[in-house]
C-alpha cells in the first residue's frame, strides 16, 4: 500500500492567495519600518516576520485548503480449497484409500506454492459448507451423510462477496446426492473450478439397495406393497437373495439373477400386516464375496398400520382438470374413501359417487377444498363446513385457485396456516417449488426414505402458477415448500420468499394450504416427458393421512424428525405441549429419555415458542431405540408420550461408490478450470496466474479545520505582543 497521488485544493484561487500573502509580507515589513521607540534591525525583522506569518496563517484558514491523498491498495487473489468430507470419501476402493489420498493432496507442495502467490482458504462440505483451517484438517473426519456440491459452491461465492475471489479447488469423488446438478450450474458460476477427482472412476464390486418405496400409513388387512430397487456391479449372472423381515422374522424372500452390471434391479414384496401400530421392517440382501462394503445391503423402514379406511369429502368450486386430477389421485388410493362434490354456477352441487363403493355418511374424517369457496358459493353450505371444522376439529386441505373467495375463507382464519389477502399487483406468474428444511423432514412431503430423493423430485417438477393473492405464514405454522427464487421471474424476485405449501397443527385442528394451482397441467407435462410423477401423488396421499391421523391430538406430543437415522447422525426431537383446553404451554419442563438395556440418554428439550420444544442427541450406535417423555408444569404432569426410532448403517453416500469423473471434468471445463487426479495435482502450480486487485482510495484532509492552527496563530500573535511589550513599543 502506498500513496499514488498528493495534491492540495483551495476554495478560492491559489493565485489570489499568493498575491495576498505577498501583500501581507510587504505590509508587515512596511509597518515595522519606523518604530517608537526605535528598535534594532534584527528586532524589527523578527516582529515583521511574526506578523507576516500570522496574517498568512489567517489567509490560509480563510481559503480552506484540503489535502487530497490517493492511496493505492493491492489485494492478493483468494483461492478457496473445498474438501468433501462425506462418508463416500472414506472408502478404500481398488486403487486408493480415498481418505489418505485427500490428506496427501492437502499436504502437497503445490498448495504451498500457491499460498506464496495467493491467499489460500480452506472449507469442508457435505450437506453444507464450513470454514476450517489447515491445522483442523489434520483431524478431519469423513462422515457426512449427504453431498450437496452446488449449494456449497453457492455458499462459498456469498462468503467471498467484496473480496478478490479468484478460483476454487474442489476435492471430491463427484457423487452428489442433494441439490442441483453441479455440471449444469458450473457455466454460470463465474469463477474457475479446479476439480480433483478422489477415487476409482470404475465401479467397485458391490451390491446395494438404492431405494425402498412403501406407504408410511396403511390399513389393517390391506395388502402392503414394498418395492425394492437394487444396483449391482461385478456380479454378472450371480443370484441375489432379498429378504423382507420384521422382528427378526423373515416375511418373504425374493430371488433375483443379476443380468449385467448397472442394470436396475427390482424386488417387489406384497404382504398383509396382522396387527395395528407402528411396525419396523427391514430389507436385507445377502452379502457377496469381495464386496466393497455391506453397509448398503440392508435398509429399514417403519409403517404405521391403522384399523380403518379414511372418509374424505372433496369439494371443488367448479368442474375442470384440477378436480379430475385430485379425484383420480384420491380414488386410486385403496385406503381413502372419497365423496366428491362439484359446485355449479348457481351454488348447487353435483354429487360424484366413487365407483364400486359403499354409500358414505356425512361423518367425514376430513375435507379437501379445491378452489372453493367461490364468490357464487352458497354461504350457508360453506358455513356448515366451517362449523364442522371449528366445532368438531375436522382437518382440511385447501387448494388455492383463480376463483377462490378469500373473504369467505377468512371464516377459517383461526385455524388457517396462512394469512391470505388480495394482491391485485401480482399477475399470474410461474413458480417453481422447493422443499424447505422443515419440508425435507416432514412426513407430508415424503417421497421415499431418502430425503435427498424428495428434494430432487420436487426440484425437477414443472412450474405451477400463483395469481392475485398475498400469502404470509401464520404463527405456529410450518412452511413445507417455498418459492425457488433462483428460478423466479423478475416480478416475483422483487418480493420476499413466498410460501407455497404450509401446514399447521394447533390444538386439535390440522390444516394444509396449497397456494399454487395447476397441479394437473404439471402432472401431465411430466407424464408426456415420461418422468416420475410420484411427488404429487405422494404429497396428496401423505397430506390426507397426516390430516386424518388422530393419535397425535394429545396434550403432549413427542416425535423424532424421522424414523430411521444413519449411524452417527444427529437424532432430532420435537415436542408439543398443550393444556386441558389445548392451548400451547410455554412454561413446561419437558423431559425426554432414550432407553436402552444398558444406558439411559437424557435429551435436553428447549422451548422454541408456541408450545413447541426441540432437542437432539448425538453418537447413538446401530440399533432400535424407545423413547419416552413427560411434560411437567408446577409439579403437575400435563401428559406423556412415547415412540421409537432406529439407527442403521445404511447411507445414501454408499449408493454410488465410484468417482464421477465425467461430472468433475464437465464442472471444470464449463467453469474454465481444469480436472486433476491426486497423482497429477502437482501440476496445478502451472495454471495461468491470477492477478491481484488494485484499488485506489481517495482521502480528503481539511487542513484549515485543525485546532493546532488556532494554537499556532495564538502563539505567533502572543510572541509579537510579548516582544513589543518588553520593548515598550507603541
Amino acid at each position: 500500500m502506498g500513496y499514488s497521488g498528493i495534491d492540495i485544493n483551495f476554495s478560492w484561487s491559489l493565485w489570489i492567495l499568493l498575491f495576498l500573502c505577498i501583500a501581507a509580507v510587504a505590509f508587515s515589513f512596511w509597518s515595522y519600518k519606523e518604530t517608537i521607540p526605535p528598535a534594532s534591525p534584527i528586532k524589527k525583522n523578527l516582529l515583521a516576520s511574526l506578523r507576516s506569518l500570522s496574517i498568512i496563517l489567517v489567509l490560509i484558514i480563510l481559503f480552506e485548503p484540503i489535502l487530497n491523498l490517493t492511496v493505492q491498495k493491492e489485494e492478493r487473489p483468494v483461492v478457496a480449497v473445498l474438501i468433501d468430507q462425506s462418508e463416500s470419501m472414506g472408502i478404500v476402493d481398488k486403487i486408493m484409500d480415498r481418505q489418505a489420498a485427500a490428506r496427501s493432496v492437502i499436504k502437497n507442495e503445490a498448495l504451498q506454492k500457491l499460498s506464496d502467490q495467493y491467499d489460500i482458504e480452506y472449507f469442508t462440505f457435505s450437506d453444507d459448507l464450513k470454514s476450517t483451517s489447515i491445522i483442523e484438517l489434520d483431524t478431519l473426519t469423513f462422515n457426512g451423510s449427504e453431498t450437496d456440491i452446488t449449494s456449497s459452491l453457492e455458499s462459498l461465492k456469498k462468503k467471498m462477496l467484496g473480496r478478490n475471489f479468484a478460483a476454487v479447488v474442489l476435492m471430491t469423488d463427484g457423487q452428489y446426492n442433494l441439490g442441483v446438478n453441479p455440471a449444469t450450474y458450473a457455466s454460470a458460476y463465474g469463477y474457475p473450478v479446479y476439480t480433483i477427482g478422489i477415487g476409482d472412476p470404475m465401479e467397485s464390486k458391490d451390491v446395494s439397495i438404492t431405494q425402498v418405496v412403501h406407504n408410511d400409513i396403511v390399513y389393517l388387512n390391506n395388502k402392503i406393497p414394498v418395492d425394492v430397487s437394487l444396483a449391482a456391479f461385478g456380479y454378472k449372472g450371480k443370484p441375489l437373495s432379498v429378504q423382507l423381515m420384521s422382528e427378526n422374522k423373515v416375511i418373504q424372500t425374493k430371488y433375483i439373477t443379476i443380468p449385467d452390471d448397472g442394470i436396475a434391479l427390482k424386488a417387489a414384496f406384497d404382504f398383509q400386516a396382522d396387527k395395528a401400530g407402528l411396525q419396523k421392517f427391514t430389507v436385507n440382501v445377502a452379502a457377496q464375496q469381495d464386496e466393497l462394503t455391506v453397509k448398503n445391503n440392508s435398509k429399514s423402514f417403519f409403517i404405521k398400520v391403522l384399523k380403518s379406511r379414511v372418509n374424505v369429502c372433496l369439494v371443488s368450486g367448479s368442474p375442470g382438470p384440477e378436480h379430475s386430477f385430485l379425484y383420480k389421485t384420491l380414488t386410486e388410493n385403496r385406503d381413502i374413501h372419497v365423496k366428491a362434490l362439484v359446485e355449479k354456477k348457481d351454488g348447487a352441487f353435483i354429487d360424484i359417487i366413487e365407483p364400486n363403493s359403499e354409500a358414505m355418511t356425512g361423518d367425514y374424517d376430513g375435507y379437501i377444498f379445491n378452489d372453493y369457496p367461490t364468490p357464487n358459493s352458497n354461504p350457508g353450505q360453506f358455513q356448515a363446513y366451517v362449523s364442522s371444522i371449528l366445532q368438531d376439529s375436522k382437518p382440511f386441505l385447501l387448494f388455492n385457485g383463480i376463483q377462490l373467495d378469500i373473504n369467505k375463507v377468512q371464516q377459517l382464519k383461526d385455524v388457517l396456516p396462512v394469512e391470505l389477502k388480495l394482491d391485485m399487483t401480482l399477475d399470474e406468474s410461474l413458480v417453481y417449488p422447493m422443499l424447505t428444511v422443515t419440508g425435507k423432514n416432514s412426513a407430508v412431503m415424503k417421497v421415499s426414505d431418502n430425503p435427498a430423493e424428495a428434494v430432487q423430485q420436487w426440484m425437477e417438477l414443472p412450474p405451477m402458477w400463483i395469481s392475485k393473492v398475498g400469502v404470509t405464514a401464520s404463527e405456529g405454522s410450518d412452511v413445507l415448500v417455498k418459492l425457488d427464487m433462483t428460478r423466479a421471474g423478475n416480478v416475483i424476485k422483487s418480493r420476499r420468499d413466498i410460501p407455497l405449501i404450509i401446514s399447521k397443527k394447533a390444538n386439535k385442528n390440522k390444516s394444509i394450504v396449497v397456494v399454487p394451482y395447476g397441479f394437473w397441467k404439471s402432472y401431465f407435462i411430466m407424464s408426456g416427458l415420461g418422468r416420475n410423477n410420484i411427488a404429487y401423488q405422494s404429497f396428496i396421499a401423505n397430506a390426507v393421512r397426516w390430516l386424518t391421523t388422530q393419535d397425535d391430538t394429545k396434550p403432549v406430543i413427542i416425535s423424532t424428525s424421522k424414523n430411521i437415522y444413519r449411524n452417527g447422525e444427529k437424532i432430532i426431537f420435537s415436542g408439543q405441549v398443550y393444556d386441558e383446553q389445548f392451548s400451547p404451554v410455554n412454561d413446561a419442563n419437558l423431559k425426554v429419555q432414550i432407553k436402552t438395556p444398558n444406558r439411559i440418554y437424557d435429551v435436553n428439550m428447549e422451548l422454541t415458542g408456541n408450545g413447541r420444544y426441540e432437542g437432539s442427541v448425538n453418537g447413538l450406535e446401530t440399533g432400535d431405540y424407545d423413547f419416552e417423555g413427560e411434560a411437567i408444569r408446577q409439579d403437575v404432569s400435563l401428559g406423556r408420550d412415547r415412540g421409537k426410532f432406529a439407527v442403521e448403517n445404511f447411507s445414501i453416500e454408499l449408493l454410488h461408490t465410484n468417482m464421477n469423473e465425467k461430472l468433475l471434468k464437465t464442472v471444470a471445463a464449463e467453469s474454465g478450470g481444469q480436472f486433476f487426479t491426486p497423482a497429477d495435482f502437482h501440476t496445478i502450480a502451472n495454471i495461468p496466474p491470477f492477478q491481484p486487485l488494485i484499488t485506489e482510495q481517495r482521502k480528503e484532509i481539511e487542513l484549515w479545520n485543525k485546532i493546532i492552527l488556532l494554537f499556532i496563530l495564538a502563539g505567533l500573535l502572543s510572541t509579537e505582543w510579548f516582544i513589543r511589550k518588553r520593548a515598550d513599543m507603541l
